[in-house]
């Protein structure tokens, strides 16, 4: 970071805390106004970039430390009772697994749901496979918003 002005290392140092060009922007000293722009350019820069990623890389954080906090999260809201962010965290996971995808539509969306498990409860009935291939559940859900 010694190959950055002093504004672009407050910048990096307050991006790194907030995940926020526009904040970090204003907080390193640019204008209100153009705080976003400011963002942008920063952001695009190899130096600022670099700084970045090295920044990231110093914070511990890596996808096997986020998916083990999003399980702790999800437990502890289930336990709670609170299975609306319970649900998201197990959503959030699966996302990450490549379990399923969403694609929405104009009048609907479509779910794809991949199950990896070597026997599947559906419907009351054991389905067990080998475990190399995948069971696909495809669905179609409505979307109330369309006329």
């Amino acid at each position: 970071m010694r190959d950055l002005t002093p504004r672009q290392r407050e910048f990096v140092r307050h991006y790194l805390a907030t995940s926020n060009g526009t904040q970090s922007a204003i907080q390193a000293g640019y204008s209100k106004h153009t705080a976003a722009e400011q963002a942008s350019r920063l952001l695009k820069s190899v130096r600022v970039a670099q700084a970045v990623a090295a920044g990231l890389a110093d914070s511990g954080d890596t996808q096997g430390t986020i998916i083990d906090e999003l399980r702790t999260v999800g437990s502890d809201a289930a336990a709670a009772g609170q299975y609306g962010p319970a649900v998201r965290a197990i959503e959030l996971r699966g996302k990450h697994l490549g379990m399923w995808q969403e694609v929405q539509g104009r009048n609907q969306s479509k779910i794809t749901i991949n199950i990896f498990d070597s026997s599947v409860d559906i419907g009351g009935s054991q389905d067990s496979h080998s475990g190399d291939e995948a069971d696909v559940i495809e669905g179609e859900l409505a979307n109330p918003d369309a006329e």
